[in-house]
């Protein structure tokens, strides 16, 4: 290169898309994301970054129907209800929880049809200065749903209801457009792949994002093996102490959760997250189908760990939990964390995500060591911006400053 061009050679982008593996079913997935690299673009897919027979795979194809959007029509029962039509949807999602941490009047709920069923949804959290000025922020979290349970997941229904999100909130609304897309190990970088060919730009970081995911479809005897070594010991030791587990279930059920939470949190001198105390008046507002489910573990007869369990679609998720001062020494959070894998195994669910590590070392290793060699520690892809005018970016940069101000005191109050 020196000889050819007179001068060394420029150091070689990196690519926010570490490292791509095909696989016939799935299409394609993400392994690793750096917090500060770019994600790959379109030309550099077409000069063989990707094979032919993957951009041939996500390439969308033209909509067949028709294609409508309703926006800011659902009531929280109607949002639940289109939501619990997509295998991807997290608890996140749900209405219940949207409004109890920002409030009705903050949300914009987002559906795009295709002859009158539901192929795209959001809900987004909308932020201006002033009612009326068209400028601000629409910010979607774990967005969009686009995976239905009742078929296999279309690349085109992704393309569409990104599109119908730009034309509502950018081009009408005048907001700058936020999405932070979801840690799936099935379809993380084809989420990424899309934002960048409608020209979002990856923007920034997000705090505490690394997820861990294990691999729930595994045989019991793949899922020990591929544990950590020291997991798999506490898990056998743990499974000698005479621990009982069982879903519980109703306000008695709740009550001991809520203790064991904040014995927990007294014994390591931390805040938990605030919607975590409302979870005694949330839990009765879900329909019994979309109801979380209390796992608890007893010792002699009293509970001495818990968890509640999210399942929607088909991803579940450890929403919370709670131990008391033997749990240690029972290594009670082993057999209670073996006995949920069991359960989502037969329950049909394909992923359990542990979620973040709240930067503890020790909650990062048991973790780790459960998620073994065979699930994904999957960094979530960051924020991706789409913004129509300058004034709305003004806005919405100065709300994301306050976000990161808010996080860092959350790190120095010792708040996961």
């Amino acid at each position: 290169y020196r000889a050819k061009f007179g001068k060394a050679r420029p150091p070689k982008p990196k690519s926010r898309i570490r490292d791509i593996t095909t696989d016939e079913k799935i299409g394609f997935q993400i392994i690793g994301i750096g917090p500060r690299e770019k994600a790959m673009t379109g030309k550099q897919a077409q000069k063989g970054k990707l094979s032919e027979r993957t951009l041939k795979h996500i390439e969308p194809a033209a909509p067949d129907g028709q294609v409508t959007t309703r926006v800011d029509a659902f009531s929280c029962d109607q949002w639940n209800n289109v939501i619990s039509s997509f295998d991807d949807a997290l608890y996140d999602h749900t209405g219940v929880l949207a409004e109890a941490l920002r409030g009705h009047s903050r949300l914009s709920r987002f559906v795009v049809f295709r002859d009158n069923v539901a192929i795209g949804a959001a809900q987004l959290n909308i932020f201006r200065p002033l009612p009326g000025v068209r400028a601000g922020l629409a910010y979607a979290r774990y967005a969009p749903l686009w995976q239905r349970k009742d078929r296999r997941s279309d690349r085109a229904d992704l393309r569409l209801t990104l599109q119908a999100m730009i034309r509502t909130y950018v081009v009408e609304r005048g907001l700058q457009l936020t999405i932070l897309p979801q840690a799936d190990p099935d379809h993380c970088a084809t989420v990424v792949y899309e934002l960048e060919r409608l020209g979002f730009r990856y923007r920034r970081d997000v705090f505490d994002n690394k997820h861990y995911i294990i691999d729930v479809a595994l045989n019991p005897e793949e899922q020990r093996i591929s544990l950590h070594h020291k997991w798999r010991y506490n898990l056998k030791q743990s499974l000698r102490n005479g621990i009982r587990i069982e879903i519980a279930s109703g306000p008695r059920a709740v009550d001991d959760l809520m203790q064991l939470n904040r014995a927990l949190c007294t014994r390591k001198g931390i805040v938990d997250r605030s919607w975590v105390n409302l979870f005694p008046k949330l839990y009765p507002q879900f329909a019994p189908a979309m109801r979380p489910t209390i796992v608890m573990a007893y010792h002699a007869g009293t509970p001495t760990a818990g968890v509640v369990i999210g399942r929607l679609g088909k991803t579940a998720s450890d929403m919370f939990g709670g131990t008391d001062e033997r749990a240690l020494s029972l290594r009670a959070g082993y057999a209670l964390q073996w006995w949920v894998i069991n359960w989502l195994r037969q329950a049909g669910v394909a992923w359990y995500d542990l979620d973040a590590d709240a930067i503890s070392p020790g909650l990062a290793q048991f973790k780790s060591g459960l998620v073994g060699k065979a699930g994904h520690i999957l960094p979530l892809p960051g924020e991706y911006d789409y913004c129509g005018s300058d004034s709305s970016r003004v806005v919405a940069e100065t709300i994301q400053l306050i976000r990161s101000i808010r996080n860092t005191m959350r790190v120095m109050a010792g708040r996961p």
